[in-house]
């Protein structure tokens, strides 16, 4: 590929339909950034660009994301909300080192090939159709930050007690009725957004939350 030496490729706020199968050629390349354009399928030969760190696809018309896109795997960024993607491929969990994953606006329903992303610090789910937390969730024991505003949240099921970094948790607009005692377990919460939903007590242990700042 003549350009082969290519780090860092932007070609956002363009009106590109498609990416070519060339681009994974650019074996080198460490960052791609194609939001805001009219893309709707990204093709299958990104999962070759094996030194890609930086992910962004937003504010496309993506349907779904590569199968294997598992391959990439020295990614950290992966960016690409405000789409229209029902699921994520089972092989994302086996992106170790992702450490920010933004799949806020979407139409996702269940996030149950999460709880391979150890290294997780920062997940945005905002404005997907979530109905219930995955138990893998408990796995991710890096996280600092979790969006989960405006889903289809009923339950918060005892998987979330077990994040321990947890300092930010925006689980508004949902229709949750309850909130389980584990939550005494978030040492490390700061931030907690739980309005618009269906609470009517809180339970005592709340009030083992003696780091939370904002409620």
């Amino acid at each position: 590929c003549a350009l082969s030496s290519l780090e860092r490729f932007d070609c956002c706020n363009n009106k590109l339909s498609c990416l070519p199968d060339e681009i994974g050629a650019l074996e080198n390349l460490k960052e791609f950034r194609c939001s805001k354009n009219l893309i709707n399928e990204i093709p299958d030969s990104i999962c070759n660009l094996k030194h890609l760190e930086e992910l962004y696809c937003s504010c496309n018309e993506l349907r779904c994301l590569p199968e294997d896109i598992g391959a990439l795997t020295k990614l950290e960024i992966l960016q690409f909300k405000g789409n229209i993607i029902k699921e994520l491929p089972d092989s994302i969990s086996n992106l170790i080192h992702l450490g920010y994953l933004d799949l806020s606006n979407n139409i996702i329903s269940e996030l149950s090939s999460i709880g391979g992303l150890l290294s997780l610090t920062t997940l945005n789910s905002t404005n997907n159709c979530v109905s219930s937390l995955p138990d893998g969730l408990s796995n991710l024991s890096s996280l600092i930050e979790l969006y989960l505003n405006n889903n289809e949240i009923i339950e918060i099921n005892e998987s979330i007690g077990r994040l321990s970094s947890l300092q930010t948790l925006y689980i508004a607009d949902n229709k949750i009725n309850t909130i389980p005692d584990c939550f005494s377990n978030l040492s490390s919460l700061i931030l907690l957004n739980l309005s618009s939903n269906n609470i009517t007590t809180f339970p005592p242990s709340f009030g083992h939350l003696s780091s939370l700042r904002s409620l």
